[in-house]
């Protein structure tokens, strides 16, 4: 919890608000040839783009909702939405709290 507040230079738990983004994890280090600046090192080395953190939302199942309404409401797969909430089947309950990456 210190680190989250810390990342994000909030001094205390606060209430957050929708749409609010969040830090949740730091960038691993740039690797010791980009950090030299050295060309012959870092001219062997593949660039790739930062990979952005996934940041998630909570989906709480309201009575009739399935698994493939929701595939459909946040334009998921429904073997994500199973994959990222460990479902072995299709089965959800009402008040079920569901894992949905933001895109």
């Amino acid at each position: 919890m210190k680190e989250l507040l810390a990342l994000n230079n909030l001094q205390k738990l606060v209430t957050l608000s929708i749409g609010q983004k969040l830090i949740v994890k730091k960038q691993p280090p740039a690797t010791k040839a980009l950090q030299t600046g050295n060309p012959a090192q870092s001219a062997n080395l593949e660039r790739k783009e930062p990979e952005q953190a996934t940041t998630y939302r909570s989906h709480i199942v309201a009575p009739g909702e399935t698994v493939f309404r929701l595939s459909q409401i946040y334009q998921l797969s429904i073997e994500e939405i199973q994959k990222l909430n460990k479902l072995s089947d299709f089965i959800i309950k009402t008040g079920q709290n569901i894992k949905i990456p933001h895109k």
